[in-house]
């Protein structure tokens, strides 16, 4: 299972270069996640980045977390690994999308052994690791009954990384499913939301 990074906490400016290359890029058919973060916002409260959710046991409380750090009218946006990726095998099945792991958080928390560290280079010493499902609905559901308001959710077909052997690099860099096969699987999502007041 492959996680695809850390936590992270950081201001519009830290996102800079991050949004900048999203920009560059352009935005087709609103598939390049990131260019949205900052349309109409003057400062971000609270971003998550792409993968640290799998990695926790808790997702109401993970939300409760991030509530209790916005300020009223403080925003809050996440750009994350679909879940539907982590109920997919890591197996290469030839033109088969295989799904052989947990989607919903009810299945509980799932234990492999990987000696590869999550950043793709080196080795961990300890193997065994963790990963917990939370489906879409759920991550959504998590932050509304922590008391944001959601302002959009973005499926995305697109993501920076080659998690799977099918995906193929585009020109912009991302990866994708193969030609023909672009609208069988959500890559990413992204959810913008406000605490109000």
């Amino acid at each position: 299972r492959e996680a695809l990074g850390p936590l992270a906490i950081f201001s519009l400016e830290q996102l800079g270069p991050l949004l900048a290359h999203h920009h560059r890029a352009g935005r087709v058919d609103g598939q390049h996640p990131g260019t949205e973060l900052n349309e109409g916002v003057e400062q971000v409260k609270v971003y998550t980045g792409v993968g640290p959710l799998c990695w926790l046991p808790d997702i109401d409380g993970w939300a409760n977390v991030v509530a209790h750090f916005l300020k009223q009218g403080g925003i809050f946006y996440i750009l994350e690994a679909h879940p539907m990726m982590g109920a997919v095998s890591d197996e290469h099945d030839g033109d088969l999308i295989v799904l052989d792991w947990p989607y919903f958080e009810a299945a509980g928390h799932q234990e492999y052994e990987e000696e590869e560290s999550y950043t793709g280079t080196g080795t961990v010493s300890h193997t065994q690791q963790y990963n917990f499902p939370h489906g879409l609905g759920e991550i959504i559901n998590a932050l509304i009954k922590a008391g944001l308001q959601i302002e959009f959710v973005h499926e995305h077909k697109v993501i920076p990384n080659q998690a799977f052997p099918f995906l193929v690099r585009g020109k912009d860099g991302f990866y994708r499913m193969p030609e023909g096969r672009e609208n069988h699987l959500p890559l990413l999502h992204s959810i913008r939301a406000h605490k109000p007041g």
